[in-house]
């Protein structure tokens, strides 16, 4: 377990269920009232007995400080906030028949968008070139986390002496609209993909295309040009998708 102490005199510690437990379990052996605060990448526990900042690793601390530029620079370019319901939204689409009675086994092609949500947001100049190129050298999953941060939720629950939950309060962002506006943008590029090579289409997953017949390449990346995109090109191998009542089952080698 790693721990540093902040120069609020927070202790600050690496997340695992281990240790989040134990600190949870003497704040409920103290008698004292307590609050716990959860977010999508940290957890806060606060109280008179132990005050503890909890941070997953699976970001960087860079991720924080550019997830801030982020949030300023949209803020800054006055961009009207766009009305979007995420239930509306779609990550991923299957031709399942084609998928599954006319591909196990073959050779398959696919393309990826490079850095799509940093790009969406880039595309629609709401980010300056300063915060693009820092986004641009994150690590894919930290890139994720900073525009992530757009829509970041905080769960607070206060518990009184008796160790009973006594509120919760939920905050949720006033940019994350934003983090929604890119997964459209991306959807919106992959299904016109999709409608262009029409029966070759096999699945997209997030910002990544799967189809057959390797003419469609040049359709699909006129489309990512056209839109501002770079892209990735791989050929697929070994392609193997199979369902039961269950389970659903897909690999395939680049």
């Amino acid at each position: 377990m790693k721990a540093t102490q902040g120069n609020e005199g927070k202790l600050k510690v690496m997340f695992d269920e281990d240790n989040y437990q134990m600190y949870l379990d003497l704040c409920r052996a103290s008698g004292l009232p307590y609050t716990v605060t959860r977010s999508n990448y940290t957890l806060d526990i606060e109280s008179k007995f132990c005050s503890i900042y909890f941070m997953t690793n699976v970001m960087s601390k860079k991720s924080f400080w550019v997830g801030a530029m982020v949030k300023k620079d949209i803020i800054d370019s006055k961009t009207v906030q766009p009305v979007i319901d995420k239930h509306d939204l779609k990550y991923f689409a299957f031709n399942i028949a084609k998928v599954l009675h006319d591909n196990s086994g073959t050779e398959i092609y696919n393309i990826d968008i490079k850095s799509a949500y940093a790009n969406a947001l880039n595309n629609n100049k709401l980010l300056t070139p300063k915060t693009f190129n820092f986004l641009c050298t994150l690590a894919k999953k930290d890139r994720l986390a900073a525009i992530g941060m757009l829509a970041s939720k905080k769960d607070i629950f206060t518990y009184d002496c008796q160790d009973n939950c006594i509120g919760h309060d939920k905050l949720i962002k006033d940019t994350e609209s934003w983090f929604y506006f890119c997964v459209k943008e991306i959807q919106d590029v992959m299904q016109e993909c999709q409608k262009e090579i029409g029966s070759d289409f096999l699945f997209y997953w997030v910002d990544g295309i799967f189809y057959r017949n390797a003419e469609n390449k040049k359709i699909i990346t006129d489309i990512l040009t056209a839109r501002g995109y770079n892209y990735s090109y791989d050929v697929c191998a070994d392609f193997l998708y199979y369902e039961n009542i269950n389970t659903k089952y897909l690999s395939f080698k680049k």
